[in-house]
C-alpha cells in the first residue's frame, strides 16, 4: 500500500516510518551477517504539492540498487555506532553500548529523516517526452 509524505512536513515521513521502525530496522541491518536489508522506498519525486510516495521495504544484498526508479533508504549503524559494538571480532556477539531510547539515539533518527526528506527531493524529475519527439523518435 502506498503511503504519501511530505517533503515540507517531516511529520508525514514519520507517521510511515516511526522511530520505533528506525531501531528495529537499525539494528537488523547492522549485523555483519545481513544479507536482507530492512528500510523505505521512496517510489518517486515530489510532486507540486511536495508529496512523494513513500513505504517499507525489504531488500536482499544482491537485489539491484534501485526499484522501478525509486531509491531504496535503510538506517544502518555501523561498527563506530556509540549505540552498538561488536565482541570478539565480526562474528562476535553484539552488546548494548548505549541506551538506545536515549536523546542521542532520537537525534539520529531525525537525521535520518532529514536524509530521507532530501533523497526525495533529489529523485531526477523526468519530464514527459513531447509527443512530436515521440514520434520522430521512434
Amino acid at each position: 500500500m502506498n503511503r504519501y509524505a511530505n517533503v515540507n512536513d517531516r511529520e508525514t515521513v514519520k507517521a510511515i516510518y516511526s522511530l520505533a521502525d528506525y531501531e528495529n530496522d537499525s539494528r537488523q541491518n547492522s549485523s555483519p551477517e545481513t544479507t536482507i536489508f530492512h528500510g523505505i522506498l521512496i517510489e518517486n519525486y515530489p510532486n507540486e504539492k511536495g508529496l512523494f510516495p513513500l513505504r517499507r521495504k525489504v531488500r536482499g544484498r544482491s537485489e539491484e540498487s534501485a526499484d522501478s526508479g525509486g531509491v531504496f533508504v535503510c538506517p544502518y549503524l555501523g561498527m563506530n555506532s556509540p549505540t552498538f559494538y561488536l565482541v570478539g571480532g565480526n562474528k562476535g556477539a553484539v552488546l548494548e553500548a548505549g541506551d538506545i531510547f536515549s536523546d542521542e539515539h532520537k537525534d539520529n533518527y531525525e537525521v535520518f529523516i532529514d536524509v530521507v526528506i532530501k533523497t526525495a527531493n533529489e529523485i531526477p524529475r523526468i519530464e514527459p517526452m513531447d509527443p512530436f519527439r515521440l514520434a520522430n523518435f521512434q
